[in-house]
């Protein structure tokens, strides 16, 4: 079926069945049948403070959600303390065409703000990536930050056990935004502050938050990392996929002129949308940027069969996509299909 999480405060109606709060915004994930639309079962998530759900993956019999909460609850067998600003969760839902129950959830706990932007699986393993801040509990192991907001990738088995994790750290502030699987590796893409090094890279920024996409592999061991780069303040990804080739497309967002493997991306005006394609071997395939008068944001980017690249996003003004569009108000919506 077709599985969706989002946030909500309150109370909801979904095709007239309540979801209701525990207390001030909480999560959702519902399930719908994927001819007719028809609702199959729904599930709010959290505890008294406000709690957000960022991105979800599933697997067979599986639903895993990652998100972020402010307070302590239990999910199933597992008891969340809320310990800082925010925590960052992994829960995990058995769930099938009727019904869902939760199983258990993983955390990163600490007195600073600690989150969970993004999540895959692949068989016996699901990751959750996001970033901690001065000293943070992953399931028994302990993060400290190198300075500012670290990146993390968190890992454990598909009973909720600690597996593995890795982070990115420098003195700056460094993000970890999504992840996705391929055969044999990790795919990460997240931002830096200045400089990032990781397993053998050294990247350093060409203005001040630039982009990078890694790989580890499927144990965590750094293999690559690459740098999207560009003159502007603040540049970062929005998504990443792999596909069966063991391709990796990120979607980007820069704001300035730049350059990657040695590829100009041209530059107009304000946020303007980029994709990169990678080798699994860390070469690069292709880069292209699009531009107009106001902002273009990609908000997501998927890998076809046939090896296509499929991005959506937003975008203000007028932008060329291989062809002239014109908004119609502040923000439209863009369905754009690279041909591999």
């Amino acid at each position: 079926g077709v599985v969706v999480t989002g946030t909500f405060v309150d109370a909801a109606t979904v095709d007239s069945l309540p979801l209701s709060s525990a207390g001030g915004a909480d999560m959702f994930v519902l399930a719908l049948d994927p001819a007719s639309g028809a609702l199959r079962w729904r599930r709010s998530i959290g505890g008294v403070g406000d709690d957000e759900a960022r991105r979800l993956t599933v697997a067979p019999g599986r639903v895993y959600v990652a998100g972020n909460i402010q307070d302590g609850f239990s999910f199933a067998s597992s008891v969340l303390a809320g310990a800082g600003m925010t925590d960052g969760v992994l829960f995990a839902l058995s769930a099938d065409a009727s019904t869902s129950t939760p199983l258990w959830a993983v955390a990163v706990e600490g007195a600073g703000g600690n989150v969970f932007d993004g999540v895959a699986a692949t068989p016996g393993r699901v990751c959750a990536a996001g970033h901690f801040t001065g000293t943070a509990d992953f399931e028994g192991a302990s993060l400290t930050s190198a300075g500012g907001l670290d990146g993390l990738v968190a890992c454990v088995t598909t009973d909720g056990v600690r597996d593995w994790h890795v982070t990115f750290a420098n003195a700056g502030d460094d993000l970890v935004s999504d992840i996705a699987f391929g055969t044999d590796f990790l795919a990460i893409t997240g931002t830096f502050e200045d400089s990032l090094s990781f397993g053998p890279s050294d990247l350093m920024s060409g203005g001040h938050w630039d982009i990078y996409v890694a790989t580890t592999s499927l144990m965590g061991t750094p293999r690559w990392a690459r740098s999207i780069s560009s003159v502007g303040m603040f540049d970062f990804p929005t998504k990443v996929d792999v596909d069966d080739a063991d391709e990796i497309s990120v979607a980007t967002i820069l704001n300035g002129a730049g350059t990657v493997g040695g590829v100009p991306l041209a530059h107009v005006a304000g946020s303007d949308w980029a994709a990169t394609t990678w080798r699994a071997d860390g070469t690069l395939a292709w880069a292209r940027s699009w531009g107009g008068t106001g902002d273009e944001r990609p908000r997501a980017v998927v890998r076809s069969a046939t090896g296509d690249v499929w991005m959506a996003g937003e975008f203000q003004g007028d932008v060329d996509f291989s062809g002239s569009f014109s908004a119609n108000a502040d923000f439209d919506a863009a369905l754009v299909r690279l041909a591999r």
